[in-house]
């Protein structure tokens, strides 16, 4: 089972775009902080230049020469109000949400590939279970085929055999299509057809009533978790 839910995770579109957005996000929460990092621009031209201006180049009052100049200047935010800070715990918080979406996401493909290999785990097993009814029924029907020619059964016991044989080979072709059906969603769901022999460990322990599943299900919710980080990331001031 752990290979299904592994071999499902691994062929998911879904996780694969949640993985994407959360690099995006991590992108963004570095943008964020370059805003609180001082900034250092550096200038320097150097170019030709003509001057008429006898007061300052002398007797001359026509000259060409090179000029030249250089800046260094340094930018740092002191005060902004926490707009960035907050820009950044913002992102921060989205961050964490994506995180969770991803859990989410991962958690309904597991819970998809697990009840797909269940599915077809009990559907072997009903179809086992019918092909034993099937040689059961067989067995009987002889039987009263022997008991009626022998004349201690009647023309109706034979019919009430024969139909029931019917009713079961019936069951086991209705056994064999949900099967199929079965293997086909699990091959949608995991990417890879159900191989060799599947088995179903037993739960350590049930839940006790109802109420007890629904808190648990609640306390571990992904979907309250990215509602509270939405929420927080909505109440920060920008």
């Amino acid at each position: 089972m752990r290979q299904a839910v592994t071999r499902a995770l691994e062929n998911s579109n879904a996780r694969q775009v949640a993985i994407k957005t959360i690099e995006a996000q991590n992108k963004q929460i570095a943008i964020s902080q370059g805003a609180r990092r001082a900034s250092v621009d550096v200038f320097g031209e150097i170019a030709p230049e003509y001057t008429d201006d006898g007061t300052v180049i002398g007797p001359s009052d026509q000259e060409s020469r090179l000029s030249r100049q250089a800046a260094v200047s340094v930018t740092y935010p002191l005060l902004d109000g926490l707009r960035a800070i907050n820009e950044v715990y913002r992102d921060a918080v989205l961050l964490d949400a994506e995180i969770i979406r991803l859990s989410d996401a991962a958690e309904t493909i597991s819970l998809n590939a697990v009840q797909a290999y269940i599915d077809v785990f009990r559907r072997r097993n009903i179809v086992r279970i019918s092909e034993e009814n099937i040689t059961v029924h067989v067995e009987i029907a002889e039987q009263v085929e022997r008991q009626v020619e022998a004349g201690r059964l009647s023309e109706p016991d034979r019919f009430q055999a024969n139909d029931k044989l019917l009713a079961a080979r019936l069951a086991h072709a209705d056994a064999k299509a949900s099967l199929a059906n079965a293997v086909s969603t699990y091959q949608l769901v995991v990417g890879t057809p159900p191989r060799g022999t599947l088995s179903v460990a037993d739960l350590p322990r049930v839940p006790n009533s109802v109420r007890e599943v629904e808190a648990v299900a609640v306390q571990r919710s992904f979907l309250l978790g990215i509602a509270q980080k939405d929420i927080e990331a909505l109440i920060l001031p920008l």
